[in-house]
């Protein structure tokens, strides 16, 4: 058994918990305490940030993450490892979605053509560029990059059945669509991801919090065998840690 200090970067709540449940299962025997340095805890605690959720938050964490990890460790806070998350859709995105000059414009990286392992890697590029802006991080970093958003793992890992005709280039409006319909039976309410509110689809925190808890070993092996992305951050994650042990 070892136990692993972690800190998460990541777009929202409901992919800090998806986060988690993961390494929980893929790690049964041992312990994790983690740490949100993107949404922080008070911001995970009232389910708002300021200037919202997002893969922007994300990219201006990892520009200052030297800065923040130093307040960190002053405040007692050490790290094995560091998990990095955003959406595969990015590699789509430009700045300007996020109002902001890019010190390098990488974005968009990848056509909507691209084979998703092509547009993995060169999204992988683009965020170890932000990470290269914030110099001497000596903790081991793995990145989470599902394609194309966390919702195409967790609609596997919640209905198998259901989720045989969705793969990693089909359109968030879809999966959203059909998450919500999955979830609408009174059987399914503690399950439920997805919810309508005044005509809009809306995350439902709740039911990522029971998914990650209810994550088992077989559920997660049947992702990374239909997803690359899920694939790859397997094995890096396992690929690290072997390496924190050491």
């Amino acid at each position: 058994m070892y136990e692993y200090n972690v800190g998460i970067i990541a777009e929202g709540p409901t992919d800090v918990e998806v986060i988690e449940g993961i390494l929980r299962t893929v790690f049964a025997k041992d312990t994790f305490c983690f740490r949100t340095i993107s949404p922080t805890p008070q911001e995970l605690q009232s389910q708002r940030k300021k200037e919202g959720f997002g893969w922007g938050g994300v990219y201006r964490v990892c520009k200052d993450l030297r800065e923040k990890l130093e307040m960190l460790t002053l405040m007692g806070a050490a790290f094995d490892l560091l998990v990095i998350h955003v959406d595969g859709d990015v590699a789509y995105k430009d700045y300007a979605d996020i109002e902001e000059q890019p010190l390098q414009n990488d974005l968009p990286c990848a056509s909507v053509t691209a084979e998703v392992q092509e547009a993995g890697s060169s999204l992988e590029d683009v965020v170890c560029q932000w990470l290269n802006h914030s110099t001497d991080i000596s903790i081991p970093v793995v990145l989470c990059l599902p394609f194309l958003s966390t919702e195409t793992w967790a609609g596997q890992l919640l209905y198998p059945g259901e989720w045989t005709d969705i793969d990693e280039k089909t359109s968030e409006d879809i999966i959203y669509h059909r998450l919500f319909l999955l979830g609408q039976p009174k059987s399914e309410k503690e399950r439920r991801l997805i919810r309508q509110k005044a005509g809009k689809m809306k995350k439902n925190t709740k039911g990522y919090q029971n998914l990650a808890r209810q994550m088992t070993a077989a559920g997660w092996m049947g992702v990374t065998q239909r997803y690359v992305q899920a694939k790859r951050f397997d094995a890096a994650l396992k690929e690290e840690t072997r390496r924190v042990r050491q």
